[in-house]
């Protein structure tokens, strides 16, 4: 349907790496004509142009905007070969075992990482990162037990959670997530000022 409206075939591009800056390079690079869209969050439109000396693409200069169309917070999840069920039982555990859990992120810089360094700070704990190109691989490692904690997306967390293959402990946001309703916020866990959201722009 969108195809026949548009007069043109939709083709769906999954450009991974360096927190979508490799994406945003080619999208920025593309032909100014209306073809080109990118479906774009917080990583690369906000964060690296302060994380990366010679960016290649200014994102105030090189892209347009048409609309922010959802905001949505991320799920904190734990392999379920850990002890814990809880938030307070995951930073007891971290405090017993320092620099022992593994958290896996797309990318220093991006909002996986983000949620994940913030809530250690404010935990109080030591936790060990280690990069992937994307949090799909991240997640794969989480379900074989390679790293333990995930801070990722709901719509990606919600299948492994419901086979059993994740367990996730809170969202990050400031309320309850209407699709996780029994799930806590990390500040209900204990950490007020904890809050973190992630937003979809086109």
């Amino acid at each position: 349907m969108a195809e026949a409206s548009l007069g043109a075939p939709i083709v769906a591009d999954n450009v991974p790496g360096a927190s979508g800056v490799i994406a945003h390079s080619q999208i920025a690079r593309a032909p100014a004509d209306g073809y080109t869209m990118g479906i774009s969050g917080l990583s690369p439109l906000v964060l690296a142009p302060h994380q990366y000396k010679n960016l290649s693409y200014s994102p105030l200069e090189a892209l347009s905007y048409v609309a922010c169309f959802g905001e949505t917070p991320l799920v904190l999840n734990v392999a379920t070969s850990l002890p814990v069920k809880t938030v307070q039982e995951l930073v007891a555990y971290a405090k017993a075992n320092p620099g022992k859990l593994n958290y896996g992120s797309a990318g220093i810089g991006n909002a996986s990482y983000l949620a994940a360094a913030l809530f250690a700070r404010q935990a109080g704990i030591e936790i060990s990162h280690v990069p992937y190109k994307g949090n799909a691989p991240a997640m794969i490692d989480l379900v074989g037990g390679q790293i333990q904690i995930l801070f990722d997306p709901p719509q990606t967390t919600l299948p492994q959670a419901a086979a059993g293959k994740v367990r996730p402990l809170a969202v990050t946001s400031s309320q309850r997530f209407p699709g996780l309703p029994t799930l806590p916020t990390i500040a209900e866990a204990g950490w007020a000022n904890y809050e973190f959201s992630i937003w979809y722009a086109l």
